[in-house]
């Protein structure tokens, strides 16, 4: 059966790298780090819609629910934050995205809230 996801609000980014669907993605255009940078460059604005090479806009969902791609096995209820190449990773409750609406193994698509954004001051 097809899954329904409850996308409120997008905006759209220029990929400065090739951007894969369902990444973490940062506000420069390329996969988020999870920690601030300078001008939040690296911080992650949301995930992304659909694929986009370098120098294309893609959609980035910025608010309520989308799936992403699991980096490690995690559970329903844990807080994910970006990981290596915008995977979805454990995040703990000082350093997080979203939180996980579904359980998921590596490389699994899952449903995650997007949060407002907590992480550890760089």
């Amino acid at each position: 059966m097809p899954r329904q996801y409850e996308k409120t609000h997008a905006t759209t980014v220029i990929a400065t790298v090739p951007i894969l669907a369902h990444s973490f993605v940062s506000y420069g255009g390329a996969y988020a780090s999870g920690a601030a940078g300078a001008g939040g460059l690296t911080d992650c604005v949301g995930i992304s819609e659909t694929g986009a090479a370098v120098g294309e806009t893609v959609s980035v969902v910025t608010a309520h629910s989308f799936p992403a791609v699991a980096g490690a096995a995690i559970s329903a209820g844990q807080y994910v934050k970006p990981g290596t190449g915008g995977v979805a990773v454990v995040g703990a409750i000082d350093d997080h995205c979203g939180i996980a609406l579904e359980a998921a193994d590596v490389g699994d698509l899952f449903e995650l809230r997007l949060l407002p954004h907590v992480h550890p001051a760089s």
